[in-house]
């Protein structure tokens, strides 16, 4: 089933992405966060690219910073195809 919502614009996605960064935490959540349909499907469908923005973002220390956001943002537009919605990537 395609995402029935549509990509949310950088500055909307800041405010309404709730538990998305954690996909990139280094800890047990953020490995739980990796086994997700839309995370594994990603990075499936765009194994270098979307594994090196992963990889990058896992190194951030504050994913709230002005880089972390935008970098992010580019992770969820990637994801956003593989989802049922929004909600599924930020809950």
């Amino acid at each position: 089933m395609p995402n029935v919502d549509p990509v949310l614009k950088l500055e909307e996605f800041k405010h309404h992405q709730n538990n998305f960064s954690l996909h990139f935490f280094e800890n047990f959540i953020g490995k739980l966060y990796r086994t997700t349909k839309a995370y594994v499907a990603c990075m499936e469908a765009h194994p270098k690219e979307f594994g090196e923005l992963s990889m990058k973002l896992r190194a951030i220390e504050d994913l709230r910073s002005l880089e972390a956001q935008s970098k992010l943002h580019e992770a969820y537009k990637m994801m956003h195809e593989f989802a049922d919605g929004n909600y599924e990537l930020f809950k």
